[in-house]
């Protein structure tokens, strides 16, 4: 869980408004009732056109000792 990171799709219209270190907040589909503390990693530099959003990624704040003990 130390190293685990979600990608998100941001929309290049929403992309100004994000930052490296900026806390958000992470729900999963597969744990939809679940929400997670973490802040953006890293913004790829990279833009996809075919959905006009850049891929953002996002890492985990603390580790969820429900579902990931030590």
């Amino acid at each position: 869980m130390a190293s685990l990171q979600v990608e998100v799709d941001v929309s290049e219209s929403n992309l100004a408004r994000v930052k490296v270190g900026m806390p958000c907040e992470i729900q999963l589909d597969a744990l939809p009732e679940g929400r997670f503390r973490g802040a953006v990693h890293m913004i790829v530099p990279t833009a996809d056109r075919s959905k006009a959003s850049v891929m953002v990624k996002v890492r985990f704040a603390e580790r969820d000792r429900a579902c990931c003990p030590r």
